[in-house]
């Protein structure tokens, strides 16, 4: 699903709540898969995004626990986790807008037009990373993690724009949220551990 259309004018948190896609999540109409187990798991876990802590907490949506409320070890092994699932979305945008220049800048053109530039900057990239990944992309463009968790910054990223990003203020949470993020938890430290993450997280 590609949403696009929302107005420059308008905040980020009022796009997110009225795009199409955030609506689908919330009532449950967009087709996520079943839930299943995580390795070594035998708990079922649905589906999730990940965000900053820009982005409101919900049950198909784990953003980091906040610094102030920050208590325990635990809590900064999932927030290690997450940043590292969250790199893949930097990837993703960091590359998009390093390889379509058209996106560093606000695009000078009537709503209609500028959202199909959108819509078809967005297939052009999958279609090219799904068919040519290999000069579209090649060895070292984006970040690269060492089994040891040492990161190697992307080439993409010596020319990035800024803001590629959102900035959401809607962080409001709801009490299964909550508990699927301390779920998760509890995962990371125990059956899903890492053997370096301990060692990442004492260095923060």
């Amino acid at each position: 699903m590609i949403d696009v259309g929302s107005s420059g004018c308008n905040n980020d948190a009022g796009v997110w709540a009225r795009s199409k896609f955030s609506q689908g999540l919330e009532n449950g109409t967009i087709n996520l898969p079943d839930p299943s187990a995580l390795f070594g798991s035998s708990t079922q876990y649905p589906y999730m995004f990940v965000g900053d802590e820009a982005f409101p907490l919900r049950p198909f949506l784990m953003r980091p626990y906040s610094g102030r409320s920050i208590s325990n070890h635990s809590q900064r092994v999932f927030n290690y986790r997450l940043s590292r699932a969250r790199r893949v979305i930097e990837n993703a945008f960091g590359i998009l807008t390093q390889r379509w220049r058209i996106l560093f800048k606000p695009i000078i053109a009537d709503a209609t037009k500028a959202t199909k530039l959108v819509r078809t900057v967005c297939v052009l990239h999958n279609f090219l990373k799904k068919n040519n990944d290999k000069i579209y992309c090649p060895p070292g463009y984006s970040d690269q993690v060492s089994q040891d968790g040492n990161v190697t910054p992307g080439f993409w990223r010596t020319a990035q724009a800024p803001n590629v990003g959102l900035n959401l203020r809607n962080r409001s949470s709801t009490t299964s949220a909550s508990e699927m993020r301390e779920k998760l938890t509890a995962y990371f430290c125990n059956e899903g551990k890492v053997s370096w993450q301990d060692n990442r997280v004492n260095r923060r």
